[in-house]
């Protein structure tokens, strides 16, 4: 949240356009290839850059949160579909 003052003073929270989050992917023995992975978080809408880390097991995601959740997203890892 990015706190936004007005000309009479008063202040408001407000979304900053771009979030980043890390979120871990796949429990051992459940194997899917980055790049459907990544396919998969693309049919979000919002997704706008996904650096996926096969070592660590990891995602980050710059998303726009105003249109697409971190619960989404962990969905998608965790069932391996979008849409």
């Amino acid at each position: 949240m990015v706190e936004q003052t007005y000309k009479d003073g008063t202040q408001k929270e407000r979304l900053k356009s771009d979030s980043l989050t890390v979120l871990s992917y796949l429990k051992p023995g459940h194997e899917i290839s980055s790049r459907m992975l990544e396919r998969q978080l693309r049919k979000l809408e919002g997704i706008k850059e996904i650096i996926i880390n096969p070592i660590s097991r990891t995602v980050k995601i710059r998303y726009d949160p105003r249109a697409v959740s971190a619960d989404k997203m962990r969905s998608v890892l965790k069932n391996g579909k979008g849409k």
